[in-house]
């Protein structure tokens, strides 16, 4: 569950309470993409789990995979999430560079202790006492070297700032891809269109065949590229060669695979839609003359250019691409 899609969403509290062990914990858990769940089975299935199914689990939740890393490596990892969760506990390394670097835990971190830690030798043994005592009279000649804290994160701004801040206005246009013509894919004619965009809507009249519900997802596949959308909704037309059960199968697992991605799919159907048109909520529209039907069919499907768009041969057509004025609702 940790591999891919998302499993549920989480609501991640701080402890107040200093005498508890954890500073954080699980306020809320709720479960996406599933029918039914039992918690109690969950609970169950939960407490068979062996100590090395959890080391997994907890490397495959901060993105690690275990499947490709020995045990003494798992160990090494989980070892460096210590100072997370357990309190007065620090971690220190070397770096590349010969530096020894310290993680703190943040409840200890202004601690006298820690920034200025008694080193002692683990070996037993006269000799060892002797060489610990050696070494003490060493750092009253020569202080120990302050250790190299790691630098506070730098406040960032929000990924809604950052788009405003960096992204220029991209420009209207107008032009015609030529027949034959090369280059041109769903994703380099819209993704300059779609900073900050949240909900984009398609009107297609030939979303309807097998090729032509392949070409929809890969409109899809260019528009969740973008993290701020989340809803796409879809009108199209039918006629009387359509099967609309297997168009409204399809279309459902288009559906159910954006739902993977937390993106919301609304699907229309017009038996008298025309017009082909793509709208923006940050205000563009996309018109391509023949909609997302713009590709010519490859001479071979084992030849360069069958999946990558951008190699694909192109039928003619007009797009425009232009800035409407405001409507209620949009950014």
């Amino acid at each position: 569950m940790l591999q891919d899609g998302l499993w549920a969403e989480v609501t991640i509290a701080y402890n107040e309470i200093e005498d508890d062990a954890y500073a954080f914990y699980v306020e809320d858990l709720r479960p996406i993409q599933l029918n039914r769940f039992d918690f109690n089975r969950y609970c169950e299935g939960r407490s068979a789990f062996s100590r090395d199914a959890w080391i997994d689990i907890i490397l495959r939740s901060v993105g690690l995979e275990p499947t490709v890393l020995s045990h003494r490596l798992k160990l090494h990892f989980i070892a460096r999430l210590f100072p997370l969760v357990e309190p007065n506990f620090n971690l220190s390394y070397i770096n590349n560079k010969d530096e020894e670097i310290v993680v703190y835990c943040p409840e200890s971190k202004t601690a006298e202790a820690t920034q200025d830690p008694v080193r002692k030798d683990i070996h037993d043994g006269e000799g060892a006492k002797e060489s610990s005592q050696r070494k003490t009279a060493e750092k009253k000649i020569a202080p120990e070297p302050e250790h190299k804290k790691l630098p506070e994160p730098e406040e960032q701004p929000s990924p809604d700032i950052i788009i405003k801040e960096n992204a220029q206005e991209p420009n209207a246009q107008h032009f015609t891809i030529q027949y034959g013509a090369t280059g041109y894919s769903y994703e380099s004619i819209l993704s300059p269109y779609l900073t900050g965009a949240k909900t984009i809507e398609i009107e297609d009249p030939y979303i309807r065949a097998n090729h032509q519900v392949q070409n929809f997802i890969r409109f899809c596949e260019a528009v969740v590229k973008t993290p701020t959308i989340q809803k796409i909704s879809l009108c199209t037309g039918y006629d009387d060669q359509t099967d609309l059960k297997e168009l409204s199968d399809r279309l459902n697992d288009v559906k159910q695979s954006l739902i993977e991605l937390d993106i919301q799919l609304d699907i229309n159907i017009n038996e008298h839609l025309h017009d082909r048109e793509i709208r923006i909520d940050n205000g563009w529209t996309i018109k391509i003359g023949r909609g997302l039907d713009l590709y010519q069919k490859p001479d071979s499907w084992y030849s360069v250019g069958v999946y990558d768009q951008s190699l694909k041969k192109c039928l003619e057509t007009k797009i425009d691409i232009f800035k409407r004025d405001a409507e209620p609702g949009e950014q």
